[in-house]
């Protein structure tokens, strides 16, 4: 990383998060636009953060346990 400059490679497209979290490209851009999801512009591609899209899958995950 040369100084100020952003690494891409921990960042991912909208087609690749919606398939990793098996939703609708359109669900994905319904997260960022509401602000559960961040996301960055990189010229006219909108790209999810690695790390921030395995935050919301952790705070998104619903457990459900079974009654004994």
């Amino acid at each position: 990383m040369v100084d100020g400059a952003v690494s891409v490679s921990n960042y991912l497209t909208v087609s690749a998060v919606a398939d990793y979290l098996n939703v609708s490209k359109m669900t994905v851009y319904r997260l960022v636009h509401s602000g559960e999801m961040p996301a960055a512009r990189f010229g006219r591609s909108v790209r999810i953060d690695e790390a921030d899209m395995e935050e919301y899958r952790q705070r998104a995950a619903v457990v459900i346990h079974p009654e004994s």
